[in-house]
């Protein structure tokens, strides 16, 4: 009888430390990064992104946050500059707009740019904020109303919208949306 009552825990013992195993593979897989949602996905190559991007920023009602690497507008008649008119429009609707640039050597186009549409943005209400100096953002995301993300390689500059090769997917899943968001509360 003593054997038997051995063996049966041995047994107990062995399913315990499975579960226990299996427990924290599980644990460490949620912990380690990104799951995989359902989606509706549009991918968007080069000037497909504009005539998307302008109509969810003008229906958007909850809020607009981007990150973006280079933001350079060079007038209201342009893609870039009917991007920039669109935000300024959504704030004028009350929507809260946050956008986050990329900040290098002060000295750098990319951060001349960003800094002269921030001005413009600033002037309007849109909360602009700079990363860290010492690390390249070089994010191009448009999360509009937390449910949809505009994720891909277009900056927002004439070359990017206009000449170059470019491709860009639009995600609706707020699950989505919520994962960068937290990224990009991460790059501030």
């Amino acid at each position: 009888m003593k054997q038997s009552a051995l063996r049966g825990i041995k047994k107990l013992a062995t399913i315990l430390v499975g579960v226990v195993i299996a427990a924290f593979i599980a644990a460490t897989n949620l912990m380690a990064g990104s799951k995989e949602h359902q989606a509706g996905v549009t991918f968007l190559p080069d000037d497909l992104l504009m005539p998307a991007l302008l109509k969810d920023l003008g229906d958007a009602r909850q809020d607009i946050t981007c990150a973006l690497y280079m933001f350079k507008t060079d007038g209201n008649t342009n893609a870039t500059g009917r991007l920039l008119n669109a935000m300024l429009e959504a704030r004028k609707r009350d929507v809260p707009v946050t956008i986050i640039f990329d900040m290098g050597d002060k000295n750098e186009l990319t951060s001349k740019y960003n800094q002269a549409t921030a001005k413009t943005l600033k002037q309007a209400g849109v909360n602009v904020i700079f990363d860290d100096p010492d690390r390249r953002m070089h994010a191009k995301m448009c999360i509009i109303d937390e449910s949809i993300s505009f994720i891909g390689s277009h900056n927002y500059t004439y070359s990017a919208m206009q000449r170059n090769s470019e491709a860009t997917v639009r995600v609706s899943s707020p699950e989505v949306a919520a994962e960068a968001l937290i990224y990009m509360k991460g790059i501030k």
